[in-house]
């Protein structure tokens, strides 16, 4: 019920700021569109019912992408994300989708093309199509040559063994970043205040002069 009433007023509200004109940006109903399907995923993961179409939400966010493409220096969608960064982006959640539907060949289809075409590849996005794949590799077991399989598992669970450590590498590292930025704004917050007290401390005596006071703001 409440997934209906928030889709119902999704579309509302995409229409009223149609008809006022207003400008949405770009960028921030990209990350809004994607945090959506995320969550959705999330619940269909859990075995709640599909109540809204998630295929339909990615084919507008690929749509999104395919405009952008079309003038990249205007639409600011590739300012801090690359194109294929941001196809990366959309293919992870497509793959845990097809994932969702017992597309296993589909999921390991997509995960591979990132794998192989891209030269730089996200990290979560790496993780889910590794994993996809070994999916497939262990659907794949009665199909094919037990020994090629088992190899081929091997080298993706190496593969996924080492997204996870770099990964659990770079998150201790933006922890740490954001630690030191906490300390060094705290400590500068301290040195302004000790400097506003002194500062308001001499205003008084600074201020009168003979037989007027003047108050300093």
């Amino acid at each position: 019920r409440d997934l209906e009433i928030s889709r119902d007023m999704d579309i509302e509200i995409s229409d009223q700021c149609l008809e006022v004109g207003f400008s949405i940006d770009k960028v921030e109903h990209f990350e809004l569109m994607l945090r959506r399907i995320r969550g959705l995923l999330s619940l269909l993961e859990l075995s709640y019912p599909e109540e809204w179409d998630v295929g339909e939400l990615i084919d507008q966010v690929f749509n999104e992408i395919r405009a952008a493409l079309k003038n990249p220096t205007s639409s600011g969608l590739f300012d801090g994300v690359s194109p294929a960064g941001r196809m990366q982006q959309v293919d992870a959640e497509l793959i845990r989708y097809a994932r969702i539907r017992n597309e296993t060949e589909e999921a390991a289809r997509i995960g591979i093309r990132m794998l192989i075409e891209d030269e730089y590849v996200l990290f979560g996005a790496a993780f889910v199509a590794s994993e996809a794949l070994m999916s497939y590799v262990d659907a794949m077991k009665d199909k094919a040559l037990d020994s090629i399989t088992q190899q081929t598992r091997k080298d993706l669970q190496t593969c996924h063994s080492y997204l996870m450590e770099d990964f659990s590498h770079a998150i201790s590292a933006r922890l740490t970043q954001v630690q030191k930025l906490e300390e060094t704004t705290l400590r500068l917050s301290k040195t302004r205040l000790s400097d506003a007290v002194i500062t308001s401390s001499r205003t008084p005596g600074e201020s009168f002069r003979g037989d007027f006071t003047m108050e300093v703001f």
